[in-house]
């Protein structure tokens, strides 16, 4: 079964009447493409080259802010956005500095081709070259990275689907920050890959995934979801970790504090990963914009179906 085909069950669980499709439109800017419902953003993605592509904003059904950019304690957090930590030892993720706003390594979009339909669904492919800063035919990776993005359902919900495909151009050390217990080892160590950064004037989310969650970090699922049911509208994000990514189940990663959260697969977790070169892999998530109504049973019910096709 197709994420295409688990987006049309879970419009199947969530529809009930409200927005109409007739009230969308696209903006499309230099840098950017947005869907827009009358005047308000409901997702933006952003490939500037000065920073990495990335959503944001990325909106609840009801309208609420999700994401949060560029907040100061981590100015290299925007949005929705997907990155490897180390490569060769380089830091393609944090910068270098708070002041200095440069990373050791480039992920530069060479490519992109964007298609939208009326409905508010669009694909967006874009071509990516990983390099040393200010050493851009030093490629070391490539990347084809296709996002399919469904319209938003009936309750203003909607899907984020994310691609992959990674072939080496020489060969590669993909690396974290080491975890505790490891040389060196930090509590905040082990992040790298797709995250989401929570704007920071939402409240403390409820983390809930196939059984209790002990742990914020470490813990395998094969998804995860964080939900805010204290709001007048509920709503949540849904991550789903593709069967066939390398380490599946994968580590998660969560961190909240009063004016932090974000949450985050980790393929990397347990481990660095050597590439050959010329080696490729693929690396497969969707994203759901929920208004909470899906409970941990009616999930993993989703995610049985789609492992059993």
């Amino acid at each position: 079964m197709s994420f295409r085909s688990i987006l049309s069950i879970l419009a199947f669980y969530l529809c009930s009447q409200g927005h109409s499709q007739a009230q969308l439109s696209w903006k499309q800017e230099k840098f950017s493409i947005s869907l827009l419902r009358h005047d308000s953003i409901i997702w933006k993605y952003n490939y500037d080259p000065a920073v990495r592509p990335h959503f944001h904003p990325l909106t609840a059904p009801d309208g609420t802010l999700l994401t949060d950019y560029a907040p100061p304690d981590h100015p290299w957090h925007f949005g929705l956005f997907f990155n490897w930590r180390d490569i060769n030892g380089l830091t393609y993720w944090d910068y270098k500095s708070k002041k200095l706003l440069e990373s050791e390594g480039v992920q530069f979009v060479d490519k992109i081709r964007i298609k939208t339909k009326p409905d508010g669904s669009a694909n967006i492919i874009l071509k990516l070259n990983y390099h040393p800063l200010y050493q851009p035919k030093n490629v070391v990776l490539r990347e084809k990275r296709l996002f399919s993005i469904s319209p938003p359902d009936q309750k203003g919900q909607y899907a984020i689907e994310q691609t992959s495909r990674f072939r080496a151009k020489t060969d590669l050390l993909l690396d974290r920050p080491p975890r505790p217990g490891e040389p060196r080892g930090k509590i905040w160590g082990g992040y790298a890959g797709l995250m989401i950064r929570m704007h920071r004037d939402l409240p403390r989310p409820e983390l809930f995934a196939t059984s209790e969650v002990k742990k914020e970090k470490g813990e395998h699922y094969p998804w995860m979801a964080i939900r805010y049911p204290e709001q007048k509208q509920p709503f949540g994000v849904l991550i789903f970790d593709h069967p066939k990514n390398f380490n599946h189940p994968t580590a998660w990663y969560f961190t909240y504090r009063e004016d932090r959260c974000f949450f985050s697969p980790v393929v990397l977790y347990d481990s660095p990963k050597k590439m050959a070169k010329g080696e490729r892999i693929l690396l497969r998530y969707i994203i759901h914009i929920t208004d909470a109504s899906l409970d941990k049973d009616a999930i993993s019910t989703l995610f049985a179906k789609y492992t059993q096709n």
